[in-house]
């Protein structure tokens, strides 16, 4: 309307857009448009502060208008002139696609090109990058909600074993499957199996609505795989709420009285405070637990 209103006679409307700067911003929205939201992400990603400063905001908005100005006088005007002929601009954007294709395919095969940060930082990033499977062995033995359940690895996940080492399982959901990274390179003595499913808690009795393959897999565990393997320790860990509780204590108690024999004795590897609090088959296991329920509302 503001636009319909200025179109024709000497209104403030059309007095106030046919002003200079409104006229030189008018020409550059666009690539203004296409410029200051690059420039915005690479300044918070180079800066180590959480929020822009003042000046940093003002020098990125007068660095937009100038590479905004730039652009516009040197690309976009230039294409606009009837006289170019359509040949030359097919053949101008047909060249700059494919530059355009030939830079990201590099930095595709490069892997975004981590040889610019030194080699500490690449390390660091390595293992923070959220697609690597290492630390909990996702899509192998650490089963997502959209993996398959043939692509678990039952003889590396469940069966490899060491018979001169003691038989660590972890059992549980992500919670677990975060612990097996550590537990795996620090206690190198022992044989950590894994059982792991997302969102999946590790008890003889699950909810209701809980996802069939989760049922399945664990009722595979308790009424199997536990009885025919020989099984020293079981860590149970999951993102726990206070509901679990009466589900836990009975699950506890159950390989308490299967594997009493197997309940840790002192100077093993792990020490007994964490097999307690992780799951072990001893009775302060329920009672840490309960505490911890009750109290936090997660364990």
């Amino acid at each position: 309307m503001l636009l319909t209103a200025g179109a024709h006679g000497g209104s403030i409307s059309r007095q106030g857009l046919s002003l200079r700067p409104i006229v030189f911003f008018g020409l550059i929205s666009y690539s203004l448009y296409l410029w200051h939201w690059p420039l915005i992400v690479l300044l918070k990603e180079g800066v180590p502060t959480p929020e822009l400063s003042h000046a940093l905001q003002l020098g990125a908005f007068l660095l937009s208008v100038a590479l905004a100005w730039f652009s516009w006088r040197v690309i976009e005007r230039p294409w606009r002139d009837p006289a170019i002929k359509s040949r030359t601009i097919l053949l101008g954007t047909a060249v700059s696609a494919a530059l355009i294709v030939a830079a990201g395919t590099a930095l595709v095969v490069s892997k975004g090109w981590p040889s610019r940060y030194p080699p500490q930082v690449v390390r660091v990033a390595d293992m923070l990058h959220p697609l690597k499977a290492t630390p909990s062995q996702k899509d192998r033995c650490f089963l997502t909600k959209v993996m398959p359940t043939r692509d678990y690895d039952v003889a590396f996940c469940r069966d490899r074993r060491d018979p001169n080492n003691r038989n660590i399982l972890l059992m549980g959901d992500s919670h677990s499957a975060h612990l097996w990274y550590g537990l795996h390179n620090r206690y190198t003595q022992l044989n950590i199996l894994q059982y792991a499913f997302a969102g999946c808690k590790p008890v003889l009795k699950q909810q209701p609505l809980v996802e069939s393959r989760c049922a399945a897999m664990m009722r595979d565990v308790f009424d199997n795989y536990l009885g025919q393997r020989r099984i020293d320790w079981v860590i149970l860990a999951a993102n726990w709420s206070p509901q679990d509780l009466p589900a836990l204590i009975e699950t506890l108690d159950w390989l308490r009285a299967r594997h009493s024999r197997r309940s840790g004795r002192a100077g093993d590897p792990l020490p007994a405070a964490a097999t307690q609090t992780a799951g072990a088959f001893d009775a302060p296991a329920r009672q840490g637990a309960r505490r911890s329920l009750s109290q936090s509302g997660r364990c």
